[in-house]
């Protein structure tokens, strides 16, 4: 069956926010993201997709990386997904090291139509009905990414006029 497929950047005209730290525990972002995705963008856990999850223990300091998604099903037709991405290395001697987090999203609306009648109310629906509701999700979203952010950055112990 055809479908109508618009897909929103949740950050637009950014792409992504990339956060940036150096000192004591960086793994500390692997093990609190899990939970903060859940929490912040109120899904259960069948919706939170671990993607990629890696690390390196043969040699000091110890690289690890991880990939995140969680989907929130906002209606019928239209699905909001933000992607966490960290990459970072640890030193195990005293535990200090970096660490490089990601965080990007878009909203995605479907329509399945099966003849150009039902193609065209789905653009007219769109244009004239649906499209406050749209904003109204990606605001949602990126209120939830931005909470995602301020959480990571909390957990971190990076000050807010610091990292700014």
């Amino acid at each position: 069956m055809p479908t109508i497929s618009i897909i929103d950047d949740i950050l637009a005209p950014r792409e992504f926010i990339k956060l940036g730290y150096e000192g004591k525990n960086p793994f500390k972002a692997m093990t609190v993201t899990p939970d903060t995705l859940k929490d912040m963008m109120k899904i259960p856990s069948p919706q939170l997709y671990e993607t990629d999850i890696r690390w390196d223990i043969s040699a000091d300091p110890r690289d690890f990386y991880g990939v995140w998604h969680g989907r929130r099903s906002e209606d019928r037709w239209t699905t909001s997904i933000i992607r966490i991405i960290i990459q970072g290395s640890q030193s195990m001697k005293d535990n200090t090291g970096w660490v490089e987090i990601i965080l990007k999203g878009t909203v995605e609306t479907k329509y399945d139509y099966s003849n150009f009648i039902q193609k065209n109310f789905w653009w007219f629906f769109n244009y004239a009905f649906y499209f406050n509701q749209r904003r109204k999700y990606i605001d949602y979203a990126k209120e939830s990414l931005y909470k995602i952010r301020d959480e990571l950055l909390y957990q971190l112990n990076i000050l807010r006029e610091e990292y700014a």
